[in-house]
């Protein structure tokens, strides 16, 4: 008899957590399994999903306020089973319209994710995903690639789990909102703006205060790493400000010499206010007047 109340006992509790899941497991739930199955024989790990937003069409928006009114009727005791039949009537017809229009609403959900490689080749994804009411996926749309450079991936480990940058807490907290909101509004270059924010959290945590110019050095170095891998960094110039006609900063500026296949060159990179890279250039040579200090 213990036995069974055990095994009834653990049933109820089992069945409680399955129905206690919301629309927002059942998504992410989809998601991984997409995923997981997209990237069979990689190493996929899911990191952050943000919250799920509902996109519904007229149709739907029209019998979910029809099915609300209901609902008051009933908790209000004021209602008529003649008026619930009329409702419901109208419901069957409605719902009968629309989904002969195939109108349905659509699910969307942000995910942040790594595809580990082989050696210290890892790469962070950001899509956004849409699915269907049956959890299937309609669409999904890529937001960022950047494959980490150096020990980028721990750094981001480091934002992502929340670690301290900062030893002062209110700085703390106000840093990681900044550089929450710095990767939320970025529309123009995510994987920038990743590089950017990673060296930041870098930098911070082990100067425990921002040096903008070893940031700006550091992202620009990283630069030549990933897109000109034979190449050496020898010497950076300091960091100066752009500014317009009316003298006003828009962003910053900082000159790399390198040598690529046993030749010496330079490179000319611009930030914007937040330290993103925004643009580069090789700088023809004369260039030993960039790099006086």
């Amino acid at each position: 008899m213990k036995k069974i109340l055990l095994l009834i006992i653990a049933f109820t509790l089992s069945f409680s957590m399955f129905s206690q899941r919301t629309s927002q497991d059942r998504a992410e739930e989809a998601v991984i399994n997409y995923l997981t199955k997209a990237y069979k024989g990689q190493k996929y790990k899911a990191y952050n999903f943000g919250e799920l937003y509902k996109t519904s069409p007229k149709e739907i928006v029209e019998i979910e306020s029809i099915k609300l009114k209901v609902d008051s009727l009933r908790n209000s005791n004021n209602y008529t089973i003649k008026n619930l039949s009329y409702y419901d009537s109208i419901i069957k017809v409605k719902t009968k319209i629309a989904k002969g229009k195939k109108k349905y609403s659509t699910y969307d959900i942000n995910h942040y994710f790594v595809i580990e490689g082989k050696g210290e080749k890892n790469t962070l994804f950001q899509y956004n995903f849409t699915l269907y009411p049956n959890g299937k996926i309609k669409t999904l749309t890529k937001l960022l690639e950047h494959t980490f450079v150096n020990d980028e991936y721990d750094w981001f480990y480091h934002y992502y789990r929340r670690n301290i940058i900062i030893s002062d807490m209110k700085e703390n907290k106000n840093t990681y909102n900044y550089i929450d909101n710095l990767l939320d509004s970025e529309t123009q270059n995510k994987s920038a703006a990743i590089s950017t924010v990673l060296t930041l959290v870098k930098t911070m945590y082990k100067k425990q205060y921002l040096d903008t110019t070893i940031i700006a050095q550091a992202v620009a170095k990283k630069w030549l790493l990933t897109n000109k891998p034979n190449s050496i960094a020898t010497k950076t110039s300091s960091l100066k400000p752009i500014k317009d006609k009316k003298n006003t900063v828009y962003g910053y500026k900082i000159f790399v010499k390198y040598i690529e296949n046993e030749k010496t060159k330079a490179h000319y990179f611009e930030f914007d206010l937040d330290y993103i890279l925004r643009g580069n250039l090789v700088v023809e040579s004369p260039f030993e007047k960039y790099f006086i200090k």
